[in-house]
């Protein structure tokens, strides 16, 4: 059991330094912010995940505990272990090389290859509806909506003649009408006008929002909801090897931990993968950052609660690819390593495990 707790907390550190800045890349790529806002940032979200995390009535938690992974695993502290070391050094070696992995496949292909090594029963039909499915399926939905929704926001900004030197303005109260830009409101026109920031200066106006301002805005807070919404997923999904023990009440404590242990392992060695995320695949602006985490966010903290466990990492670099193929400015070389990463996380995953339980035994 000792074993087993030295082994989440090695996967949460290692799921933290992988994870961590996924949230917050977009923001450190874009120019939002710069690297230690753009850490504070994935922190604040991935803090306040683990801490909902503690209060979520159902969802992930239960689909694990129900599986027939949560029944074998739950059963032997010491195939867990197996696990869950497993896992940790697929995710730290891909770390270490700059690789955004998904925890989640890690954790069933270290799984694989315990069953492989004390050939335990492996409920394949259960693998491929709850879990092989949606993790293929969300980064591809990922992908498309975003490239779709990018699309349609840009022809809406087009229509409405916004620019980043575009700006809302706000009429003092005793001046019903104020003009902006070329348009002079008349008494019967509504106060709150669009002009440029130029024309916003000359207007007797009480509030100049700038929408590049007011972009950046939004952007910070989906880069806070997506870190919540990952923590969320992945705290419940590493915190489930402490729960399954049944210890007293150590359910809390161990996954407000758990959220802290991410946050120490991404800020100790989540740059790399930061750099990645936020540079490598493809360019971005604040408009098209903002698309890819507001999407992201929605589909990740939607699958925490239906109890799907989908991969950050996959529905991330999903609405990056998206974004790369909305504007063609995809960088192919970063996208075929990746995916090649992808493909090699669970064979590495089940190697490491099955080694693991050989030690073990």
């Amino acid at each position: 059991m000792a074993l087993l707790l030295i082994a989440v907390v090695l996967l949460a550190t290692a799921n933290g330094a992988n994870d961590l800045f996924k949230s917050t890349a977009t923001l450190w790529g874009s120019r939002t912010v710069g690297y230690t806002g753009a850490a504070l940032c994935a922190a604040a979200g991935c803090l306040a995940g683990a801490a909902w995390a503690v209060w979520l009535p159902a969802g992930l938690l239960d689909s694990l505990r129900n599986s027939f992974i949560g029944q074998v695993l739950g059963a032997n502290p010491s195939q867990a272990a197996a696990v869950a070391l497993g896992a940790a050094g697929t995710v730290w070696l891909a770390s270490r090389c700059g690789l955004p992995v998904s925890t989640t496949h890690a954790l069933l292909g270290a799984f694989l290859g315990l069953s492989l090594a004390c050939d335990l029963p492996f409920d394949y039909r259960f693998l491929v509806f709850n879990f092989a499915l949606p993790l293929l399926l969300a980064p591809l939905w990922a992908m498309t909506c975003t490239a779709v929704v990018y699309r349609l926001l840009a022809r809406w900004r087009q229509r409405l003649g916004l620019s980043p030197s575009s700006c809302v303005c706000l009429p003092h109260k005793e001046v019903f009408a104020a003009p902006c830009g070329e348009v002079a409101c008349s008494g019967t026109c509504a106060p709150v006008v669009i002009g440029t920031l130029e024309s916003c200066s000359e207007a007797r106006v009480s509030v100049r929002l700038s929408a590049p301002a007011m972009l950046a805005t939004a952007h910070v807070f989906s880069a806070l909801a997506l870190g919540f919404a990952r923590s969320l997923n992945d705290v419940c999904k590493i915190g489930w090897f402490v729960l399954a023990l049944d210890l007293p009440r150590a359910g809390v404590i161990w996954l407000t931990g758990i959220g802290i242990l991410m946050v120490g392992g991404g800020l100790v060695g989540g740059r790399r993968v930061a750099s990645v995320m936020g540079f490598d695949i493809t360019a971005l602006n604040t408009g098209q950052a903002f698309t890819a985490n507001l999407l992201s966010s929605v589909t990740v903290g939607a699958a925490s609660v239906w109890g799907w466990p989908v991969s950050t990492t996959h529905v991330m670099c999903g609405a990056l690819f998206g974004i790369g193929a909305a504007t063609r400015q995809a960088r192919q070389r970063a996208i075929v390593k990746i995916v090649l990463a992808w493909l090699g996380t669970v064979p590495l995953a089940a190697a490491l495990s099955a080694l693991a339980t050989s030690l073990l035994r």
